[in-house]
């Protein structure tokens, strides 16, 4: 319910804030590996060793690998970068 909510509402959220919204939804039913991985760049983040651009695009590929995998189908080969403008997809 929340996460069709938070759909709905995307067209006022930001693409970061759209991006935490989804990761506050969903972290408790991740992996281990995929909540250490989504750790370390945060803190990359924090760190300044990425930017919020690539931080977002990084953290949106890692979540369509792991819904993937979770669905029982293999990621596509390379994930494209998505445009920082095209908000929360």
């Amino acid at each position: 319910r929340r996460l069709q909510d938070l759909e709905r509402d995307e067209e006022t959220l930001s693409e970061k804030e759209c991006v935490r919204e989804k990761l506050n939804l969903i972290h408790g039913f991740l992996q281990a590996d995929v909540q250490n991985q989504l750790s370390e760049l945060e803190a990359k983040l924090r760190r300044e060793e990425l930017s919020e651009e690539r931080y977002l695009a990084k953290v949106k590929a890692l979540l369509r690998q792991e819904l993937a995998a979770a669905n029982g189908s293999a990621p596509p080969p390379s994930l494209p970068e998505l445009p920082a403008s095209n908000g929360c997809a």
